[in-house]
């Protein structure tokens, strides 16, 4: 903090930065989750378009992070628009069983019993 005396009375503080603008401090984070394993295509296309909306009207000073369910697609908090868009564009029905191949069922015949 800058000591005021009667000879810099009138400078200026130094913000640190060549324009002298401070970067907005963010204010809100808004997580966003998609169950791209449980979405249709149709569905992916309609939360793509509102997302999209919601990003038009998004202020400087908020942060927006972008998580799947598959943990396929995931955007950490940031303010960045294309960042963001390109994301976005990411968001696609999953199957679970391509995301973990681990997960897979196979399927077993009923009429197999043990004896």
């Amino acid at each position: 903090m800058p000591v005021t005396t009667a000879a810099n009375a009138n400078v200026e503080p130094d913000l640190g930065s060549a324009s002298g603008v401070l970067p907005a401090i963010p204010q809100r984070f808004v997580s966003i989750l998609y169950d791209d394993v449980h979405i249709s295509m149709e569905d992916a296309v309609t939360a793509r378009d509102a997302t999209t909306r919601l990003f038009g009207a998004a202020r400087r000073n908020r942060r927006v992070g972008i998580y799947t369910t598959s943990g396929q697609n995931t955007l950490e908090f940031t303010s960045d628009h294309e960042s963001l868009k390109h994301a976005l564009n990411g968001i696609i029905p999953r199957s679970m069983s391509a995301t973990f191949p681990e997960w897979r069922i196979v399927p077993t015949s009923a009429t197999t019993r043990p004896t």
